[in-house]
């Protein structure tokens, strides 16, 4: 394992990459004469590389007042259904840019669906979306996901209160949505922490996750020197609770 001091150093820098990127979404952000090598490369690809998730510009677009994650929509069956629309489909495209913040059935989704055609396969699904090529990636999964947002009312009214986050996590992963692997659905749950929908995990079910899925986020614990290339849950929480000791920090000198 590095050294305590390398670990500091690290975290460092981690701290001043997440201050460098937070003024792209400040208001104003920096006009684009003023803005760094790393700054100008993540504004071209915003769903793709930026940090915070919640200001992508396809995020953006789907959280609209009229979207599937107001208090009201996304509760229900077609709120769901855009949400999945979303996730698994346009998500990082120009169609994800472009097309309603809401469809309230899958009718109006084949309609837009149509609508586009005359742009390519690349305007709608983009199969690099979340790193790794996804050849299953495809508007026909449509149908899929339309039958299955038929059970998200029925699985809500199960609680009385917010979804425990793993059990949300753990229902999608049982229902039928082809093309959705393990990391768009832990970012499918993510999202309904936002809207109140879902309680948020604890560091414990984080670094289990992390742990599990053996993507990105453990590449980058791995990278600042928290987490040893022979990983465990145990390092991941270790790991997550410095993360969230210079997150932190950047937060109070923001406020």
């Amino acid at each position: 394992m590095p050294s305590r001091s390398s670990e500091l150093s690290q975290s460092n820098k981690l701290v001043k990459f997440l201050r460098e990127l937070l003024l792209l979404i400040r208001t104003p952000p920096p006009k684009d004469n003023e803005r760094s090598p790393l700054q100008i490369m993540v504004a071209k690809q915003l769903d793709h590389l930026l940090p915070f998730r919640e200001y992508g510009s396809s995020r953006q677009h789907w959280t609209k007042p009229e979207g599937p994650f107001t208090a009201t929509q996304s509760l229900t069956q077609a709120g769901f259904f855009r949400t999945l629309i979303g996730q698994g489909v346009i998500g990082n495209t120009p169609a994800g840019h472009n097309c309603p913040s809401f469809f309230s059935n899958l009718e109006e989704w084949q309609t837009f669906e149509e609508s586009v055609k005359i742009y390519g396969q690349k305007y709608i699904c983009n199969k690099n979306a979340y790193g790794k090529t996804t050849s299953q990636c495809s508007p026909r999964h449509a149908d899929s996901y339309w039958r299955t947002s038929a059970s998200w009312p029925g699985f809500l009214a199960k609680y009385q209160d917010k979804v425990p986050f793993m059990a949300l996590y753990n229902w999608l992963q049982a229902q039928d949505l082809p093309q959705m692997g393990m990391l768009q659905l832990y970012l499918l749950t993510g999202d309904y922490t936002y809207t109140g929908v879902a309680q948020s995990p604890t560091i414990q079910e984080m670094a289990s996750i992390i742990y599990h899925l053996n993507k990105g986020a453990l590449k980058g614990l791995q990278l600042l020197g928290h987490v040893p290339n022979a990983a465990t849950r145990e390092a991941c929480q270790c790991a997550l609770k410095r993360v969230i000791s210079a997150m932190l920090s950047v937060q109070k000198s923001i406020s």
